[in-house]
């Protein structure tokens, strides 16, 4: 029994009519076919339908929450003005799917059920990336090389080329670019075996033209060029590719790379066959490392690569100031291999690098030879059971070849199918439904029975939103003796212990007992503002810049990029002579980015947390909490906007906004976290509006000083 995407069969109603069933291509230019009939680009009534629907596509389940549609397609907008544009995008596909369609519960294709919008799994019959995954894993089986072909002729070009700058569409995008170079250099491994030499070449061009900085393809291209006697044009790559590396990277070529120029052009490596060796393997030397040079020695650990799919990276990414993480981190593997797990649990405000830092040990335990699953939990998955650890099953499932699959389900418990939407239809719908103990049992077994065939990472993102339920299972997990070795890395954004959930302190309480378990990620100081801006942006800084910059995001890493970023494109930052300098005529402005970014921040807040960080802005950057108490307990006039906000409600407000990060206690004072938040909450007011309310502030203020 195989396990894929179409064998997910939701309890759909029954369906009275046959409707053209979908091809869809991802590849190059994004084309859907019903039967026959392509949709044509006029024919999407909506941008943003076009691109709900690639994104159910991606997903497994081809199903989405309203909540993370919204964040990943309207993060600017509120709630309201969001799920409006939500609801309006899921009409206009469903009209474009069925452009007869009487009614919306009449849909053969899409249908929405509570916080879920989902396709109809039936209905899509074939995917090029997922026809690329499958001829990949039957490659890798057969080790035939026709099949690498195949594979290979399906990749017209990268994922989604015109949502090249959208963040959705990014971490696939370079997984299945990192799969292309990694069949190319099979494909020219067996060409190289059987003699055919140009095509080895050509395997290996094509995978410089993904990646421009894989050595291993220019080393071994190299050496077949000398083995048939082109010297010249061997040395010339070299060159080429050096230049490259120092325009775009700042960086020069490994040492191999180097010492196989000198021998090839000092004539140490000659053209005949007995002193050329073959191509070394896939692995071997390949730098994946797209870093800028500092003064700073960058080590192995510095590189951190996305996204999370159990095969290694393909997009490295630097960190700064995090070795400490990293060397327990290793050392962690090792214990792990030797049959002790660990909980590693990376503490830290939204922007401070938690993501970053668990794709990089994503990464080192790919390497070391572990299974990376991933999931992240969302707010409004507090009516799904157990799926964090449900999502990473289907993962882990989804990996296995069919006859490792079968033994699996052989193995796994039928109360679990009801959980598993791939395995869905294999449940029977009388059955009770297990409590809570044998559901915990049969988990254990199942991951018991995964981490003998692979040694497994669970990588578990804003831990801070996972129900009650959950957490219960994680720890049971956790100290299960079947497990033993398990290892798990799990963020959390700051909570106050007063307003999170009992077990979400237990877990820390328990984590809390090992020591090096829990790794609070602190703000950078300038020096590694500085090393981060110029990594990231390539150039060098001018003090001015670093200063406003610094000030603005007080060194959350995420904020001072994306300000570098935002005012780049904006033509607030110049680079002249190789560095980044502002431009002193044009005005500064808090980029669109950034106060998504940072209102996204705001809205997982409860509204009157919310309600009390609009009215603290309205103050100043920092503020008297008496000032506050005043305009709560003496002013319902003015505006009156604040009457979500009682007396009842102010201290536990507070409460939150300070154990969440976003304001600190400074003395007999409050003060916000960064001034970024302070402009991003003024940015949501009129400019009537917040003349109005500042009479009611000034009128406080002086309440405060008679």
């Amino acid at each position: 029994m195989a396990l894929s995407r179409y064998d997910i069969t939701p309890n759909w109603s029954e369906q009275t009519a046959v409707a053209p069933l979908l091809r869809v291509y991802f590849f190059g230019r994004f084309e859907v076919q019903q039967d026959e009939r392509i949709i044509e680009s006029h024919q999407w009534r909506n941008g943003k339908a076009r691109s709900l629907f690639k994104i159910i596509l991606s997903r497994r389940g081809y199903q989405i929450s309203r909540q993370e549609a919204i964040e990943l397609l309207w993060p600017e907008l509120d709630q309201d003005r969001a799920s409006n544009n939500l609801n309006q995008a899921v009409y206009s596909l469903r009209r474009t799917l069925e452009p007869e369609l009487k009614g919306a519960f009449a849909s053969l294709y899409l249908r929405t059920e509570g916080n879920k919008i989902q396709l109809y799994p039936a209905m899509v019959n074939w995917i090029d990336t997922d026809e690329f995954t499958k001829l990949l894993r039957q490659a890798h089986l057969s080790n035939d090389l026709r099949l690498y072909e195949q594979a290979v002729a399906l990749y017209r070009g990268d994922y989604l080329l015109e949502d090249l700058y959208e963040d959705w569409s990014v971490a696939r995008r370079e997984a299945l670019r990192h799969e292309l170079t990694e069949i190319l250099m099979q494909m020219a491994s067996h060409y190289y075996a059987q003699g055919q030499i140009e095509k080895c070449r050509e395997c290996f061009h094509r995978v410089l033209e993904c990646d421009f900085s894989h050595e291993a393809a220019l080393q071994k291209l190299m050496l077949t060029l000398i083995e048939t006697g082109k010297r010249e044009e061997a040395l010339v790559y070299y060159r080429n590719f050096a230049q490259r590396l120092k325009n775009r990277l700042n960086i020069e070529p490994l040492p191999e790379t180097k010492q196989l120029y000198q021998k090839i052009s000092s004539g140490q490596l000659a053209s005949s066959p007995t002193q050329v060796k073959a191509p070394i393997s896939e692995n071997e030397n390949h730098r994946n490392n797209n870093y800028i040079n500092t003064a700073t020695t960058v080590t192995k650990k510095d590189f951190a690569l996305i996204p999370f799919n159990g095969k290694g990276a393909a997009v490295p990414k630097p960190t700064i100031g995090r070795n400490n993480v990293l060397e327990i981190w290793d050392r962690r593997l090792g214990e792990a291999i030797a049959g002790n797990g660990s909980l590693t649990l990376l503490w830290g405000e939204a922007g401070i690098g938690k993501t970053h830092l668990a794709q990089h040990m994503s990464f080192l335990a790919n390497e070391a030879g572990f299974e990376p699953l991933y999931t992240i939990c969302h707010p409004d998955q507090t009516d799904t059971p157990y799926y964090a650890v449900f999502d990473m099953l289907e993962q882990a499932l989804s990996r296995l070849e069919p006859s490792v699959l079968e033994e699996c389900l052989n193995n796994c418990s039928p109360e679990l199918f009801r959980f598993l939407p791939s395995l869905s239809h294999l449940s029977e719908s009388n059955v009770a439904e297990p409590n809570s103990q044998a559901i915990f049992a049969a988990i254990a077994h199942l991951l018991g029975w995964l981490q003998h065939k692979r040694k497994m990472v669970l990588i578990i993102e804003n831990i801070q939103h996972m129900p009650s339920a959950s957490l219960r299972l994680l720890r049971s997990l956790m100290s299960h003796h079947n497990l033993k070795s398990l290892l798990v890395v799990v963020t959390l954004r700051p909570i106050a212990n007063e307003l999170a959930q009992p077990e979400l302190v237990r877990l820390l309480d328990w984590a809390g007992e090992t020591p090096d378990s829990i790794f609070k990620l602190e703000r950078f100081e300038a020096g590694e503002l500085l090393r981060l801006i110029t990594l990231y942006a390539g150039q060098y800084v001018w003090n001015e810049v670093l200063d406003e910059v610094g000030r603005l995001s007080q060194g959350n890493p995420r904020l001072t990029l994306d300000l570098i970023s935002a005012w780049r494109d904006d033509g607030i930052l110049l680079v002249e002579d190789s560095t980044l300098k502002l431009n002193q005529t044009q005005k500064r402005i808090l980029p669109d980015k950034v106060i998504s970014y940072v209102k996204r921040i705001v809205n997982v807040l409860r509204p009157e947390a919310q309600i009390l960080l609009g009215l603290a802005a309205l103050i100043g950057y920092n503020f008297k909490f008496e000032v506050l108490r005043q305009i709560i307990l003496n002013r319902s006039d003015g505006a009156g906007w604040w009457i979500g906000l009682d007396k009842t409600k102010l201290g536990s407000a507070l409460l939150e906004l300070t154990g969440c990060k976003l304001i600190e206690e400074q003395g007999m004072e409050y003060k916000f976290a960064y001034p970024l938040l302070v402009e991003t909450m003024l940015s949501t007011f009129s400019q009537g509006q917040s003349g109005c309310w500042k009479e009611v502030i000034d009128w406080a203020i002086s309440q405060t000083q008679s």
